[in-house]
């Protein structure tokens, strides 16, 4: 079976090297390439960073697997991104730049979609400031992923993740396909309610465990939790709606597609660990009809 990661990260950083070594990888490309390689995993798409923006055309805003390296170098096709949103970038007095620099990062061939940060960035989904931002990406045919949910530090303000927050642009922009990342974690309950009520909004499961995770083990540890993720997810009811991914690298990518095959039912898994991804990533879908990364 052909997998595509729809949410997984990819940059050189000491903190990166540290959470793949944890995960039993290591933060190299072609040791990335090879073990999706070893999965099955045919595509994958690199979230972009948060922070300050910089224009993702010009070299030094990602050192691997970015918007630059994506434009300028031969990767592999069925390597796509999403482009980072600041809301810093936004303001008044630069949003017009901004746009222009997203406008020639979507003209590359790998780029699928805008990733904002809510609760890293105190702004709220539907405040006016990302409103050009879903123009853009309802023009150009892409995708809006949402992170939603705990956040990775502290730092973060939890009441601007939630994702009842992204309801109202799905409802503004109901031609718009939207993505709640790690399926609103810990508000699962939310999460699905969003994408049952509107048809324009998927949920990605990346980022629900860490480390290496055993199966067994950690339905056992976690029976709570797994339950809570199952059944929110037999509410939902909707696994055309429901997408694989990894938020590696803070997780090993074998344990975790083994953790997530046992809580989809078997009849769904083309849905959500492949034929999903491509439906809301139409351009990633047509990189990886010969195969994507799987090709030699």
């Amino acid at each position: 079976m052909k997998i595509i990661d729809a949410h997984l990260h990819m940059r050189r950083h000491a903190n990166f090297d540290r959470l793949c070594e944890e995960a039993g990888h290591h933060n190299q490309f072609d040791s990335i390439l090879s073990d999706m390689r070893a999965l099955g995993i045919a595509g994958c798409v690199v979230m972009g960073s948060n922070g300050s923006y910089d224009d993702p055309t010009q070299p030094g805003l990602f050192d691997l697997g970015g918007t630059v390296d994506l434009a300028r170098y031969n990767y592999p096709s069925g390597i796509a991104f999403c482009i980072g949103v600041s809301p810093e970038g936004l303001t008044p007095d630069c949003w017009e730049g901004t746009l222009a620099g997203y406008r020639r990062a979507a003209a590359c061939p790998g780029c699928v979609g805008f990733k904002i940060y809510l609760g890293y960035n105190p702004v709220y989904a539907d405040d006016p400031i990302y409103h050009p931002v879903y123009e853009l990406a309802r023009e150009l045919g892409l995708a809006v992923v949402f992170h939603t949910g705990d956040t990775a530090h502290s730092a973060g303000r939890l009441r601007f993740s939630h994702p009842l927050t992204v309801d109202e642009v799905a409802v503004r922009y109901p031609d718009l396909r939207l993505v709640l990342a790690h399926f609103g974690n810990p508000w699962v309950l939310d999460a699905a309610e969003v994408a049952k009520k509107n048809p324009n909004v998927w949920i990605d499961l990346s980022g629900l465990a860490v480390g290496i995770p055993d199966r067994e083990d950690f339905c056992r540890r976690y029976q709570g939790y797994v339950g809570q993720l199952t059944t929110w997810l037999g509410y939902l009811d909707r696994y055309d709606r429901v997408l694989y991914g990894t938020d590696w690298p803070l997780v090993n990518m074998k344990a975790y597609l083994e953790l997530i095959r046992s809580l989809i039912p078997e009849d769904a898994w083309p849905l959500v660990f492949y034929d999903n991804a491509c439906q809301v990533f139409p351009k990633l879908g047509a990189m990886v009809q010969d195969g994507g990364l799987l090709r030699a």
